[in-house]
């Protein structure tokens, strides 16, 4: 175990098939959160706690949806819910 009382001798890329290891970046503990980013050579980190708006996509029943929430916000409507 390292000074964080984690086991430093796992291999993170075990479960990668050995003959694509060698074109892979190796990532130490410290950038283990950017595994996928380097793994499938993305520009950002695919997963966040909170959403993008950048990738919001609205149809139009999301829209409405939108509009009627904030409409309740702003009308100061008490207790809703958006279920779906």
């Amino acid at each position: 175990m390292n000074s964080k009382g984690r086991d430093s001798s796992i291999d993170l890329y075990a479960c990668v098939p050995a003959e694509i290891r060698p074109t892979l970046r190796r990532c130490d503990e410290a950038n283990y959160a950017n595994m996928y980013k380097h793994f499938f050579g993305l520009r950002e980190n695919p997963f966040n706690v909170n959403p993008d708006p950048r990738y919001l996509f609205l149809t139009p029943q999301t829209r409405e949806a939108l509009d009627e929430l904030t409409y309740g916000i702003h009308a100061r409507k008490g207790l809703f819910l958006l279920t779906g």
